[in-house]
């Protein structure tokens, strides 16, 4: 993982490049995640398909925070990317460049306002200080009265050349 996240790190980003990664970005989390409802098989099958490489321990370690799952790396042209899916029901992309507004707007954009009856509420947006710099962090809950599961959202960036990755989408689903 530490190489996959310092290949390209020296390389001047460009604004339009970076909007390029963080719409690659946004791009990933509607496909590996939010389509498979971030069920881990699903998530597998479609990493399997789009012909990701799975990042083997230790390395993938850096990703799971200590918990199971499978990481891919989907470094391409644009820049280092990675799907993360957690075993117990949460998948997120990770980017290690991306711009932030473009970011938040692609974002924004994935989540419909009501998804079959159930329905998407803002429930926290904060930055907080971190040793790279400041960390934006938006995130939604979407779910309903007769809906068994809550679903989570979040979106975290970073402006900072030195943090590890700037733009992180995750979703995950809890029952009630």
């Amino acid at each position: 993982a530490t190489l996959l996240l310092t290949i390209g790190s020296a390389i001047a980003q460009s604004p339009d490049q970076s909007v390029a990664q963080a719409n690659h970005a946004v791009r990933l989390y509607q496909e590996a995640c939010i389509k498979n409802f971030a069920i881990p098989a699903r998530v597998s099958a479609w990493a399997t398909s789009a012909v990701l490489v799975e990042i083997p321990s230790p390395h993938s370690g850096a990703f799971l925070n200590g918990r199971a799952g499978t990481v891919w790396g989907a470094t391409n042209a644009l820049g280092n990317f990675v799907v993360v899916s957690h075993l117990e029901g949460m998948c997120s992309v990770q980017a290690r460049r991306a711009n932030a507004e473009a970011a938040k707007i692609g974002y924004l954009q994935s989540l419909p306002a009501q998804i079959g009856g159930l329905t998407k509420t803002q429930v926290s947006e904060s930055t907080r200080d971190t040793p790279t710099g400041p960390m934006y962090t938006l995130a939604h809950e979407i779910g309903g009265e007769k809906s068994p599961v809550i679903v989570t959202t979040v979106l975290s960036t970073s402006e900072s050349e030195q943090a590890p990755m700037q733009a992180i989408f995750s979703i995950a689903t809890r029952k009630k």
